[in-house]
């Protein structure tokens, strides 16, 4: 078991922290998640529990094996190996899945249609979706929604306002008004937050130092890649070293890698390393075509950096993590790519000549993450309210699924889920999993 946590107590005291299982391991998010553990809530500190994918499959069709990446599961939940009860677990804190077995739960989320719908596995596993309106589909819906709404399910935190609206939405449509209502009274909208860094002041008159802009992006296309080694390429034709320094982490093909000059490359940093940089950067070209939050601009923020971003389909909630003002910054993302590129240009020219602009923006970014929305405090006063709720709740009965014919539980460890998404990037795409019985009557 790896722990994490604040300081003992819920005011910082020596009571015993509250203990609270974060999982499962191939779901969490690194920066997302990796932001709980290194600055869990005060008095509480995260464990890591075995645990194992449990998924309902129906018959497979064909010769195929029962697949979760192959076809669409009707339920899916997670069974953790839950400690006796004088261990002093709270709950579970779960990223997207329900968790099995009666444990009390809550549940973050950046898109809860699509878990909804499909499943994560199914998503990634390349094959074509079945439409909405099957009748498998909104099995999976009705029976993962009352997974959410039972009563060990204490919250469900969403990242932004717009993913929220949008479970409403499907939940209307395929539940009814009640399920809505009770969606809607569980859920809040809780960001992640990263302890804030200094605040951005003015430059001394006698130190002057380049202006550091930097690219973060773990993939080219959807990450914005290709705008961001062209805006790079041109700053380094047009400006000097004394007025600029570039930075850029994530992969960058050639011929883009030969043209960012001097700029300082890494294919990919520990997170550690990341913010380390943004520490000393002053803005953050993130032209992401797609984010279904988008941590790093959060990361920045912290850090008094200005993102130079994107707008438009594929980032159409980014408004709700940006302070007013900085909202001119924004480039749409369905513009052609040479004016794409010009905009976001354009945009980082502008901070470049106006100094006062910059530092001002810097002062909104920081005050926004440290102190308004995206803080800490707003965050924290959120999960502990939840974690007080699951406390509450320790004991209550479990929920029973009865398969329908032809259904059967199988299940994936989490190393066996996480080699799964492994092998379906390498190119390959089949899984193993292990029949557990008719049904899952939880002890």
């Amino acid at each position: 078991m790896t722990t994490a946590s604040g300081p003992s107590g819920p005011s910082g005291s020596t009571d015993r922290p509250v203990l609270v299982a974060l999982g499962p391991s191939a779901e969490l998010h690194r920066g997302i998640h990796g932001s709980l553990t290194a600055s869990p809530p005060v008095g509480v500190r995260y464990v890591d529990l075995l645990h194992r994918h449990r998924f309902l499959l129906p018959r497979a069709a064909g010769p195929e094996r029962r697949d979760p990446f192959a076809q669409p599961s009707v339920l899916e939940r997670v069974r953790y190996e839950v400690p006796p009860a004088g261990a002093g677990l709270t709950g579970v804190h779960s990223s997207r899945l329900p968790v099995d077995g009666g444990v009390p739960f809550v549940v973050d989320t950046d898109d809860l249609v699509l878990t909804l719908l499909y499943g994560r596995p199914l998503v990634r596993g390349g094959r074509a979706l079945p439409p909405s309106d099957h009748p498998v589909v909104r099995r999976r819906v009705l029976l993962m929604l009352a997974a959410y709404l039972d009563d060990a399910c204490v919250g469900v935190l969403f990242r932004t306002r717009r993913a929220l609206d949008e479970a409403l939405d499907l939940t209307l449509d395929v539940a009814g008004g009640a399920a809505h209502d009770r969606l809607e009274e569980r859920s809040e909208v809780v960001r992640p937050a990263v302890p804030p860094g200094p605040k951005p002041a003015p430059a001394r008159p006698d130190h002057c130092r380049p202006v550091h802009v930097a690219f973060v992006g773990d993939g080219w296309e959807d990450k914005g890649g290709p705008e961001a080694a062209q805006v790079m390429a041109e700053l380094v034709r047009c400006r000097g070293k004394e007025e600029l320094r570039l930075s850029w982490v994530g992969p960058c093909p050639e011929p883009w890698r030969g043209r960012l000059g001097a700029a300082t490359v890494h294919d990919r940093l520990p997170r550690e390393d990341v913010l380390s940089l943004l520490a000393d950067a002053d803005v953050l070209l993130a032209p992401s075509r797609f984010e279904s939050f988008g941590m790093v601009l959060i990361e920045a923020l912290a850090h008094g950096v200005v993102p130079v971003t994107s707008s438009g389909p594929g980032m159409e909630h980014v408004t709700e993590l940006l302070p007013p003002g900085l909202g001119m910054l924004l480039v749409p993302t369905d513009l052609p790519l040479h004016e794409r590129v010009s905009r976001l240009l354009g945009s980082v020219e502008t901070l470049l000549d106006r100094p006062d602009l910059l530092l001002s923006m810097q002062r909104a970014a920081w005050d926004w993450a440290a102190t308004g929305p995206l803080s800490l405090s707003t965050r924290d006063d959120a999960l502990t309210t939840r974690y007080a709720a699951m406390s509450d709740l320790v004991g209550s009965a479990p929920p029973v699924v009865e398969p329908r014919r032809g259904e059967v539980w199988c299940g994936l460890s989490s190393e066996e889920l996480s080699e799964g998404y492994r092998t379906l990037r390498a190119g390959g795409r089949r899984v193993r999993v292990t029949e557990v019985g008719p049904s899952i009557r939880s002890t």
